[in-house]
C-alpha cells in the first residue's frame, strides 16, 4: 500500500499468547513471555480450592508456587460472555464441599467400571451411561461439570451426542472428552468437528492423562 513501515521500539510491543480450544483461537494480551516449558498441574489445597480461573499451581525451578490459570475458563468468557462458576472456600476439613460431576457413556461395562473408579479415586462423583441417548436424557434432568463419552455405542453414537450438546443454547459450554478406538487423522478431525474439547484413542490411554485433562476442564 506504499505505507511507511514502523519499527516499534520493545517498550511498545505487545506480548500475545494464542489458545487453541477446539476450533476456536484467543488471543490473550501479557505483560511478558518468560519462557516454555513442561510442567506438572497439581490441585490446589483448601482454602483455595474450586477457583474459577486457576486450574492449578505448579513449582518453579526455585520452588516457587506459581498458579496456573484454567484457559478452558478463559476461553469460554472470551468467546461466549460465560458466567464463572462461584469460587468456593473450604475454611473446615470437615465442611462439605461440592464436586464435579462427571457423565461416563460407553458400551462397554469394562472401560466404564474402568474410567469410573479412575476419577472416584480422585473424589469426582460419577454418573454412568451405556449410549449417547440415555445420556442425552440424563442431561436434561441433572447438571454434569463434564462429559466423557465413546464414539462406538448403539441408538446414539458419541460425536451424535457431542454435537447435540455443543448445538444446545443450555449444554455447549459443558466440556466433552472423546475417549474412542478410533484413531485416523480423519476421525479426529470428525470429533473436532462436531465440539469435543479433546480426543484420547483407547490404545493410547492412561489415566494420568484422563485426570489431567479432567482438571484442566472441569
Amino acid at each position: 500500500l506504499g505505507l511507511e513501515q514502523q519499527i516499534l521500539s520493545a517498550k511498545d510491543r505487545l506480548s500475545i499468547i494464542v489458545i487453541k480450544k477446539g476450533w476456536d483461537l484467543v488471543a490473550v494480551l501479557v505483560d511478558e513471555i518468560m519462557g516454555e516449558r513442561e510442567i506438572v498441574i497439581k490441585p490446589l489445597q483448601a482454602p483455595l480450592t474450586n477457583i474459577a480461573m486457576v486450574a492449578g499451581g505448579t513449582l518453579s525451578g526455585s520452588n516457587q508456587v506459581i498458579t496456573v490459570i484454567n484457559a478452558n475458563n478463559l476461553v469460554n468468557v472470551a468467546l461466549h460472555h460465560t458466567k464463572l462458576p462461584r469460587t468456593t472456600f473450604q475454611e473446615d476439613s470437615n465442611e462439605v464441599v461440592s464436586r464435579p460431576h462427571i457423565l461416563v457413556v460407553d458400551d462397554s461395562i469394562t472401560t466404564r467400571s474402568m474410567e469410573k473408579n479412575i476419577l472416584e479415586s480422585k473424589h469426582y462423583e460419577v454418573t454412568v451411561a451405556v449410549n449417547g441417548k440415555e445420556a442425552w436424557d440424563l442431561l436434561q434432568k441433572q447438571n454434569f461439570s463434564l462429559i466423557i463419552t465413546d464414539v462406538n455405542m448403539p441408538i446414539m453414537d458419541g460425536f451424535t451426542l457431542t454435537e447435540q450438546i455443543k448445538n444446545s443454547e443450555k449444554l455447549r459450554e459443558l466440556p466433552v472428552i472423546i475417549v474412542t478406538s478410533l484413531g485416523s487423522d480423519a476421525e479426529k478431525k470428525r470429533g473436532m468437528e462436531v465440539g469435543a474439547d479433546a480426543y484420547i484413542v483407547k490404545s493410547e490411554f492412561e489415566s494420568g492423562i484422563l485426570l489431567e485433562l479432567v482438571e484442566q476442564l472441569v
